[in-house]
């Protein structure tokens, strides 16, 4: 896996590429396809995405703190080692995402769909799942059938 570490500059264009990436810190992403990106040991802070569909992309060791992502897709994802803290993902879709040891401290999952291969990860994070659907599934009353 190709690392990347840089910091993103805050004039280039609205998408992220094979450059390196270090932190990207108030950076705001709107409506673009980021397809085969691998992030490693980055930092994503005070960002926010909107209507971004990340495909087949590996963020290894990374965190991403106080970011929004609005309208986001993640589809054939893998997340290892990669905390979340204080994140929002709102109306968003999970399909077919790995996360492995990768804690989601006070983040918040609203209004997404989740296939069952992501939620099953989801699921032993940190992260609160609100009304969100679960491969046909409403959450919250799969939350109080399994309480």
């Amino acid at each position: 896996m190709k690392a990347q570490t840089n910091f993103r500059s805050s004039n280039s264009k609205n998408t992220l590429n094979s450059e390196r990436y270090e932190v990207i810190e108030n950076e705001s992403l709107k409506d673009t396809s980021i397809n085969g990106l691998k992030i490693s040991g980055s930092l994503f802070s005070l960002s926010n995405f909107e209507n971004v569909t990340f495909e087949s992309c590996v963020f290894f060791g990374s965190k991403l703190e106080n970011c929004d992502f609005i309208g986001c897709k993640f589809i054939n994802c893998e997340f290892h080692f990669t905390s979340f803290d204080h994140t929002n993902i709102f109306d968003s879709n999970f399909e077919n995402c790995l996360i492995v040891a990768s804690p989601m401290k006070d983040t918040t999952i609203f209004e997404s769909t989740i296939d069952q291969r992501s939620a099953h990860y989801l699921w032993k994070t940190q992260a609160k799942l609100d009304h969100c659907y679960i491969s046909g599934v409403f959450s919250s009353d799969l939350i109080k059938k399994v309480a």
